[in-house]
């Protein structure tokens, strides 16, 4: 048995969850930073795995910034420092906008399946 398989829950999943390599601690109490869209998925996955989570944050949805959209690294993020972007770096990330948008565009095109808990 493979790493994956021992921590992951859903045994075969190449690239478990965060969430899943959690289990692996003693620990089951957790604080989650945030609630925009990236600390609620986050915090409701630790959930689902039995862990108690209080989550801190300046404000609750729906007046947070992030509640309705993608907590992302991009070229105009802000969390990529300016000095530090090269040529190649530039190529991938617009090669990755491609991808997204061609994925998206065919999930679209599929019909939109709202997530659910």
């Amino acid at each position: 048995m493979d790493t994956v398989d021992r921590v992951c829950r859903y045994p075969g999943v190449r690239d478990p969850m965060a969430a899943d390599l959690a289990l692996e601690s003693e620990f089951r109490e957790v604080a989650v930073i945030g609630c925009g869209v990236a600390g609620l998925t986050t915090a409701r996955q630790l959930q689902r795995r039995g862990f108690s989570v209080t989550i801190y944050a300046l404000s609750v949805p729906p007046d947070t910034t992030s509640n309705m959209s993608l907590a992302a690294w991009t070229p105009t993020s802000g969390l990529v420092d300016r000095g530090l972007r090269t040529s190649a770096w530039d190529l991938k990330a617009k090669a990755g906008s491609e991808d997204c948008l061609q994925t998206t565009s065919a999930s679209y095109r599929a019909g939109i399946r709202n997530f659910m808990d």
